[in-house]
């Protein structure tokens, strides 16, 4: 036998010896518990505390058969946890890397062997390496105090280890420290580590002057991935990016999609309106790829609301030759600020073939209501073969206002229109005008008679908007009290209301609507009732009764109106007595609203109201208060109250208790 085999077989005997040592260790003793086998979980037939154990045996091979035991188990109580991350410093290079693969893996908060993780970056083997560093970046801002071991790692001669300590320290967030380091990564020869110090520097949110140099480099990069992470990294930085300008602007022609619009983003965050920023806008409306147009013209009505050169520039895209286009261009000149000059370009487009864009356009055209050009392109809009754009044309010019009577005979016609939306359109729009002529009213007079219940209803809603000069279609507005659609019975006695005394001969049939069950009807009737004042005397008794009604907000309405009505109310002086003690506090502030209009100065009202002088809202009493100063000497039967008042919790109403003592008594003070 040779000297060689000799030793061979020594080793092997050695081995096997030394597993017989450990078996054996492993072997229980007497008592131990019977169910210790059972209740632990166990690898190849041995519980994780005997493979622990085994991780200080003094064969490298069992130490490693140790960490491989421990790692299948997936144990991770602190004491198995210590004893892994001090293998992570093991003569064996197996055990270094599997401890480290076994650390990588657990999900226990590994925040103590900080120290270790950050040696282990100085392994020898890259794996140990990589895994540590992996690990520290698990740990997030606990691995704060290895930062500097990672940045130093960021010049490992492996590929796995930069990466892994780039992705940690974007992790970790260290911006101050880790940034500058990152930026440097930036250069990195290989691709991934580039990719991964933007998607770094991108969780870090960082995006100081030299990241944004670090970037404009980037951005020229030949790997699409680093470039799409420059770019949208220049673009979550805003304003930071604007020395970047240039560098977008080139970008913006980049022939990957999600570099472009990125870079059309970041130049729009950046507060971009140079000219060079423009130019790049400019050119990105001409980009044969739809998406980067679109989101130009996105890009342009954010710039565009603060710079009018941006607003010229999106006026281009009026003239795209795809309709998506043109109708996003339309719709973003909308909420851009432009000059005069703009009707000129804008009026091109009122010939699009696409019904869509004229519609938006009429509509932007109604942003120059002092343009007589504007206000002329719009009333010829009104004979659009689209209904859409006739609406829209109506629309524009009820916004213009008064500035656009000029076409009012061209508006008025269509109320004639063969479209009902068009015909509700131009009615609305007359309101607005304000007209007051003859022909006008007659016109609006005539759609109460429209079989569509929204046109009626809006006519009605146009002849509010005229007041008294509405007396003059006062008979279809009375007729149309009767209508079927409840939105235009509302209406017309609201419109009756604002013509004034005129609508005297409307009182019975809105006396009758009081009675309705429907509310916002009764409220629409009472509202017009009090508006005629005096004259709705007649509809006293009903309003006394409705004092009593069980809806609160009816209650409120009636007191309110009979304060309207004023000193032909003063029939209604008890029922408005006893409301001052309603339980709705609304109720009662109305109550002693109208105590005070009825002109009454009699016993019962002036202990309605000196009563209120105690209720429990502050409001309320300063209300009550005021009404007796206003009836002077009159009231002097209840100075005691006042002055009772004037020791009121409240300073306003105290305030307000001195001076109806002033005025009925003459006297300043108790």
């Amino acid at each position: 036998m040779s000297p060689a085999t000799g030793e061979r077989r020594f080793r092997s005997l050695s081995v096997f010896l030394g597993i017989l040592s450990v078996a054996a260790s492993f072997a229980p003793t007497r008592g131990d518990e019977p169910t210790r086998a059972v209740e632990e979980a166990t690898y190849l037939g041995r519980p994780a505390s005997d493979w622990s154990s085994a991780l200080r045996a003094e064969d490298p091979w069992l130490r490693w058969r140790a960490v491989r035991a421990l790692s299948r188990l997936g144990v991770d109580d602190p004491a198995t946890l210590a004893g892994l991350a001090a293998a992570l410093g093991d003569e064996d290079v197996r055990v270094r890397l599997s401890a480290a693969e076994a650390l990588a893996g657990t999900t226990k908060d590994l925040g103590a062997f900080v120290p270790r993780f950050a040696r282990a970056l100085k392994d020898r083997e890259a794996g140990v390496r990589q895994l540590a560093a992996e690990s520290l970046g698990r740990l997030g801002p606990e691995g704060r105090p290895a930062v500097p071991n990672l940045i130093e790692a960021l010049a490992d001669p492996q590929v796995g280890v930069r990466v892994a300590a780039v992705e940690a320290l974007g992790e970790i967030g260290a911006a101050d420290e880790a940034a500058p380091a990152l930026e440097k990564a930036l250069g990195d020869k290989d691709h991934v580590v580039r990719v991964k110090a933007v998607e770094a520097l991108e969780r870090l949110g960082r995006a100081s002057p030299a990241t944004t140099r670090a970037l404009v480099e980037a951005l020229g990069d030949r790997r699409v991935s680093v470039r799409r992470g420059a770019a949208r990294l220049l673009a979550a930085a805003g304003p930071d990016t604007a020395p970047a300008a240039g560098a977008l602007a080139a970008a913006v022609k980049d022939a990957d999609d999600e570099v472009c619009l990125a870079s059309i983003q970041a130049l729009a965050l950046s507060g971009a309106t140079t000219p060079t920023a423009l130019k790049a806008m400019s050119q990105a409306l001409a980009d044969r790829r739809k998406g980067v147009r679109l989101a130009t013209v996105d890009v342009l009505r954010e710039l565009g609301g603060t710079s009018p050169a941006a607003s010229s520039t999106l006026l281009t895209a009026l003239r795209d030759p795809d309709v998506e286009v043109r109708l996003a261009a339309a719709t973003a000149l909308q909420a851009v600020v432009f000059d005069r000059d703009a009707v000129s370009t804008i009026a091109e487009a009122m010939g699009d073939k696409d019904a869509r864009v004229r519609a938006e356009v009429v509509t932007l055209l109604g942003e120059f209501p002092e343009n007589e050009r504007a206000i002329g392109l719009i009333a010829e809009a009104l004979g659009d073969r689209e209904a859409a754009v006739r609406s829209r044309a109506v629309l524009a010019l009820g916004s213009i206002g008064p500035a656009a009577r000029g076409v009012a005979p061209a508006l008025t016609g269509r109320l004639h229109d063969a479209d009902p939306g068009v015909r509700q359109a131009a009615a609305l729009a007359l309101g607005s005008l304000r007209l007051e002529s003859p022909s006008a009213i007659e016109a609006l007079a005539a759609a109460l008679r429209d079989k569509e219940g929204p046109v009626r209803a809006a006519a009605t809603a146009a002849l509010a908007e005229l007041g008294p000069a509405a007396a003059r279609a006062l008979q279809p507005l009375i007729h149309s009290l009767n209508d079927g659609d409840p939105s235009v019975r509302i209406g017309a006695a609201i419109a009756l209301g604002q013509t004034g005394p005129e609508a005297r001969q409307a009182v019975p049939t809105l006396i009758a609507l009081l009675r309705s069950k429907e509310a916002t009807l009764r409220e629409a009737a009472a509202f017009a009732l009090g508006r005629l004042g005096g004259e709705a005397k007649a509809a006293v008794p009903v309003l006394a009764s409705l004092l009593r009604d069980k809806d609160a907000r009816t209650r409120q309405m009636a007191a309110f109106v009979l304060g309207q009505i004023g000193a032909h109310a003063n029939e209604a002086i008890g029922a408005l007595a006893t409301a001052v003690r309603d339980r709705d506090a609304k109720v009662r502030e109305a109550a002693i609203y109208a105590l005070g209009e009825v002109g009454d100065h009699g016993p019962a009202v002036l202990r309605a109201l000196a009563g209120a002088l105690k209720d429990r809202e502050e409001e309320n009493r300063r209300r009550a208060l005021k009404a007796l100063a206003s009836f002077g000497p009159a009231a002097n039967s209840v100075l005691p109250e006042l002055r009772a008042a004037s020791l009121d919790r409240s300073g306003l109403v105290r305030e307000a208790a001195l001076e109806a003592i002033r005025r009925i008594d003459g006297k300043p003070g108790p």
